[in-house]
């Protein structure tokens, strides 16, 4: 572990012009990410690959490409999941898994779980634009048909209700403000959806200076400029659907538009995230990644293959002490004939239950190659 020293160089003193109280960046040389954390305490292992400790960034911001977005965010999701809730997530987590670990069950102890706050944009933009629409209006129809029916005397008229839509076009002029369109500010954030589901943004507060006391917070490895190409289409959706509304449409298709796109602004949000570890067999750190909002979880589920050979062994040994006991039967069968049977059943079960030794170890190799395939953890 080294210390981070204190705010000496010219980069330094241009980060913390923007950051009250002061703080420091660390970075992992094995993910990349990179952290604010507070300024003058210990850097510890990487909570997101859990591979090798944080390194003080020394080097000046400028040649440092991820280092573009130095402020401080404006806004953060709070935790709505406590330490004692995570224990129950991790029990869950760890059911199923054949022979676990044992050290899965201190993955829930306090100094394990790292605290860490995730970026996600937030844009505003104007727009004004001139659109064309297909609007589809709902409408039923009435009619009738005729059906023959054996046992009912013969053919009847049945009325049948039909749902149509009604396209016509539609045109108009668009000229608004749209606030708060959410686009990812980390290039790993689909993935992180599908592994911890989506964040509620309705419960945004505003951040408070010095919460990098209590957690680390990742900056964003995306700038506004890329994150862009991506809240275009976020946008057309919703003025889509707008036009819709506006058109009193019960459908649309054939969206398009002519758009002119000004004065973006762009905010950056917190979204809390638990990070949390277990040691699998060969001592390697297995994370384990807790949705700070709804209590979600992911990570890897590995099973302990010491643990299914040792379970094998007691069987194993079951199986010979049985064996023992037949050949002793059967020896002693030659003296007292009624003791024969023992001694086969005896020969027959120690039989049976050697073959039985081989499900621990089987089904260990099976879980972890299962898991393999489908194996997935937060770029």
């Amino acid at each position: 572990m080294s210390e981070t020293q204190d705010n000496t160089g010219a980069d330094q003193k241009y980060f913390n012009g923007y950051w009250d109280p002061p703080v420091a960046l660390a970075v992992c040389e094995q993910c990349d990410w990179v952290y604010v954390l507070p300024n003058g305490t210990e850097t510890h292992i990487c909570p997101h690959c859990f591979s090798v400790p944080l390194e003080k960034v020394n080097e000046s911001l400028s040649q440092q490409n991820k280092l573009f977005y130095v402020q401080p965010p404006e806004l953060l999701l709070p935790y709505k999941i406590n330490l004692e809730q995570i224990h129950s997530r991790i029990v869950s987590f760890s059911q199923g898994i054949p022979f676990a670990t044992p050290d899965i069950k201190r993955a829930s102890s306090n100094d394990r779980i790292a605290q860490i706050y995730l970026p996600y944009w937030l844009v505003d933009s104007d727009i004004k634009a001139e659109w064309e629409i297909e609007a589809g209006y709902e409408y039923e129809v009435l009619s009738h048909r005729e059906r023959y029916h054996q046992h009912q005397g013969g053919w009847q008229t049945e009325q049948v209700t039909e749902q149509r839509v009604r396209w016509e076009p539609r045109l108009g002029r668009l000229d608004r403000r749209y606030h708060n369109i959410p686009v990812p500010a980390l290039e790993g954030q689909k993935v992180i959806n599908q592994m911890l589901g989506q964040y509620e943004h309705s419960d945004v507060v505003p951040y408070k200076a010095g919460l990098e006391q209590k957690a680390l917070i990742r900056l964003p490895d995306r700038n506004p400029e890329d994150a862009w190409v991506e809240a275009k289409p976020i946008l057309q959706a919703y003025a889509a659907e707008e036009c819709r509304i506006a058109s009193g449409a019960d459908q649309q298709r054939n969206f398009r538009w002519t758009s002119e796109y000004r004065s973006q602004t762009w905010t950056l949000l917190l979204q809390p995230l638990y990070a949390t570890y277990y040691r699998d067999d060969d001592n390697k750190l297995v994370p384990i990644y807790i949705n700070g909002q709804s209590g979600q979880i992911a990570g890897i589920r590995r099973a302990s293959m010491k643990r299914g050979q040792r379970a094998s062994l007691w069987i194993l040994g079951a199986a010979i002490f049985l064996f023992i006991l037949s050949i002793t039967a059967g020896t002693v069968s030659f003296f007292a004939p009624p003791v024969l049977p023992f001694a086969i059943v005896c020969f027959i079960a120690a039989a049976l239950i050697a073959i039985t030794a081989l499900i621990p170890v089987a089904r260990v190799w099976q879980y972890n190659r299962a898991q393999r395939r489908g194996e997935t953890s937060i770029p």
